[in-house]
This record gives C-alpha cells, sequence and structure tokens, in this order.
C-alpha cells in the first residue's frame, strides 16, 4: 500500500504543477490557466471599447488560442496522470488478490503454546470481545478466575449454541480483547493475565467449528461513539482520520490472524460474525445523550467499514461472514437485542441479542451445509446427547437444560 501512497503523491504534484502560475502558451505543457481567462475576457473588453480595431481583433484571436491551448494540454496531462494511476491500481490490486499479498511478506506474531492437556471433546469453540464474551449478562456458573476477568456470560451466544444443540463449547473470548492482546497475544484483564486464544484453541484438537468476534476494540469503537457524541459532528476529518488509521492496522493484523486460523490442528469450518448496528436513527431515544440521527448515521458507516473488512478477508479466506440482525430490535425500538444507556454494558447484545447472533450462526452453518459443491461437515453431537428441539425466538429461554458451554 506504501507504492500506491507514493504513487498518489506523484500524481497530486503532478496535476497541481498543471495550474501553477506561468507566462501562458500553447506549449506541450499548461500554462497559467487563470491569468489566460484573464487575458482573454480582458482583450475582449478592449476590443468591445473599439471594434474596428485590428490590433485588438488580433489581441482576442491570440488570447483565446493561448487559452485553448493550456485547456487541451492541461486536459491531455490529467489524462496521462489518470492512466498511470490506474495502471499503479491494478498492479496494486494483483498484489493483494491474496491474503499473503495483503498480509504482506512481515513474519507472523508467534503464538505461543498454551500449557494443559489437549482438549479432545470439545467440539466448537469461540473466540473474541465483549460481544463474544457476552458482556453485562449473568456470568457463567463456577466462573474460573480467567471467566470472571473476562466476564463470559452463561447468556453469550457460545451457552446459546451449547444448549440448543448440545454441543460441548469452549467460550475463550474476553471482554477487551483485540487481535495483538487477546487472540494472538496474552491479554490483560481484570487484574489477570489471560492467555492468547489462539493458543487456547489449538488444545481443541478436534473441534469442528470456530467463530472469531473481533474488531470493534481494535479500532476503538467505544471511543469514537464517546467523542461522536461529545462532538459537534461525527463525520469530522480528525474522527476520521483516527478511525481509518486504526481500520489499515486492523485490516493488516487481521489477515494474519485468518492464516493462523487455517493452522489450527482440526482445520475447523471457521465463521467471522460480523457486528450488527445498534442504531435506528428512525427512534431518537439518544439525543439527550449527545446522538442524534446525523451521529448515528456517521457512526453507522463507520461500522459498516469494519464489517466490509471482515467480510472481505472472510470471503478472501474462504471462510463464512455473518452478519447478525437487529433490525426491528435496535436500541431505541421496543424489544431492544441492545443494552441501553443506563445497563451494565451499553450497545453490548443483551441475552436476546446474543440469542440472536447464536440464530445468525446457526442459519449460515446450515446454509453452508446446503450449498452447491460444499463437504459436509456438520458437528457431531455429544456422547448420549438427545435430538434438540431447535432455537426458541430471541428473548425465551434457550433451552431448559444447562448449556454445556466451558466456562
Amino acid at each position: 500500500m506504501a507504492a500506491w501512497s507514493s504513487a498518489r503523491l506523484t500524481a497530486l504534484n503532478n496535476v497541481q504543477a498543471l495550474f501553477t502560475p506561468d507566462s501562458g502558451s500553447a506549449s506541450a505543457t499548461a500554462g497559467d490557466i487563470g491569468s489566460d481567462i484573464t487575458g482573454f475576457f480582458d482583450s475582449f473588453s478592449s476590443l468591445e471599447a473599439n471594434p474596428t480595431d485590428n490590433a485588438l481583433r488580433q489581441q482576442v484571436l491570440s488570447s483565446a488560442s493561448t487559452l485553448a491551448g493550456d485547456v487541451s494540454n492541461a486536459a491531455a496531462s490529467l489524462n496521462q496522470q489518470r492512466a498511470a494511476l490506474d495502471q499503479n491500481a491494478s498492479g496494486i490490486t494483483s498484489q493483494v488478490n491474496s491474503l499473503t499479498g495483503l498480509v504482506g511478506q512481515a513474519p507472523l506474531p508467534t503464538v505461543q503454546n498454551a500449557t494443559g492437556p489437549p482438549q479432545t471433546k470439545v467440539q466448537a469453540v469461540v473466540m473474541g470481545d465483549s460481544t463474544a464474551a457476552g458482556l453485562g449478562n449473568p456470568l457463567v456458573a463456577h466462573p474460573s478466575t480467567v471467566s470472571r476477568a473476562c466476564r463470559r456470560s452463561a447468556d453469550a451466544y457460545a451457552a446459546d449454541l451449547a444448549a440448543v444443540n448440545d454441543w460441548n463449547v469452549l467460550n475463550l473470548a474476553c471482554s477487551g480483547a483485540t487481535i495483538a492482546a487477546g487472540l494472538l497475544g496474552p491479554q490483560q484483564a481484570g487484574g489477570v493475565t489471560v492467555p492468547a486464544q489462539l493458543s487456547e484453541a489449538r488444545k481443541a484438537t478436534h473441534a469442528q467449528l470456530v467463530i472469531v468476534s473481533i474488531g470493534a476494540n481494535d479500532v476503538g469503537w467505544s471511543g469514537l461513539v464517546g467523542l461522536c457524541a461529545a462532538a459537534k459532528s461525527c463525520a469530522d476529518s480528525a474522527s476520521t482520520a483516527y478511525f481509518q488509521q486504526h481500520l489499515a492496522t486492523f485490516t493488516s493484523q487481521y489477515y494474519q490472524l485468518l492464516e493462523q486460523l487455517a493452522t489450527l490442528p482440526s482445520h475447523p469450518r471457521v465463521l467471522i460474525n460480523l457486528y450488527y448496528n445498534p442504531f435506528d436513527a428512525r427512534e431518537q431515544c439518544l439525543t439527550a445523550e449527545g446522538l442524534d440521527a446525523t451521529k448515528e448515521n456517521a457512526l453507522t458507516e463507520l461500522l459498516s467499514a469494519l464489517n466490509k473488512v471482515l467480510s472481505n478477508g472472510a470471503a478472501a479466506a474462504s471462510q463464512i461472514p455473518v452478519q447478525p440482525d437487529f433490525t426491528g430490535h435496535a436500541l431505541c425500538d421496543p424489544g431492544p437485542y441492545v443494552q441501553g444507556i443506563g445497563d451494565p454494558a451499553p450497545f453490548h447484545p443483551t441475552a436476546a441479542g446474543e440469542l440472536a447472533i447464536a440464530l445468525a450462526d446457526e442459519q449460515a452453518l446450515q446454509q453452508a451445509e446446503t450449498a452447491p459443491g460444499s463437504t459436509p461437515a456438520s458437528l457431531s453431537p455429544a456422547p448420549g446427547a438427545t435430538p434438540s428441539p431447535g432455537f426458541p425466538a430471541p428473548g425465551t429461554s434457550a433451552s431448559p437444560a444447562a448449556p454445556r458451554s466451558s466456562p
């Protein structure tokens, strides 16, 4: 991408040079078009005062010729710049048509091997941030030190998938996780050092499914929402530059994560969960908090940019992007799937929202199973399992039995 930035800067400098003041001529390079226009109209005004003067007529023709020549040369030069940029962009595109090209030749981060025996009975693994952990909902029963520090909930979508399908699901998600500090590297959470989630996932040597929810912390989403609420506008250049810089860094790290996921020992099917839209700009319940419809739409655009990176990466890695849909159940709607300002974790999914995410994952798996040319990879039920009754509607209990999600 550095090559593209350099080419763009060179082109902009060349374009600027086309319109810098010059003596004005119909030579091979464009002159000062602004001065040409002024000279043309000045000569025309002089001719208007004395229309029979042949010298003034010749001056008008000469000025018009100079202006036309410089405009024509400028147009030709701009076309040359456009062609050069198109050629450069084509080269860049060919370089990034694979994961290797997008990651570059930089070495992948070293993920330390986790200690402890393999977890051979785990069928599915969930990795990610507070959305996957279920932040703001009740903790898992008898939480371990790490689960408490990560705020893993009994209502997280990992638990819903476990309960409905009778799967043994290992939920490694941790609130506050990023790719660098959480998935590929250790994370400090609640005074505890949490091992890299990917290293723990490698212990699930027979897992057939991995679900990943990551990105919001990497791009500073919570900070952007707070800044947006306090500022006059969410679309100012400083906020946009901040987001774009973090998104660029995330993109590189995300593609490295995708390559690492491909090295998992059981070669599981991978779902990449995109982020739901927590806003409904038609319902104005956040105006007092500094978020009007215009600001909500601006934040939605940023979230869409993050989701596009997640979706494109999943497609490039032959993995499955999943888009949970909270339409009609946004923060200000009746029966919201999103926690409100006064709830423990604003903008995070409620228990019903977590169930909606689980349902989206379940539907994505079913579609993948029935897609033409797909290889069946459905999860085997745990020994002694009984058939699942299927997903209930969000807002109801997932299952009367305790979920088999590991704390």
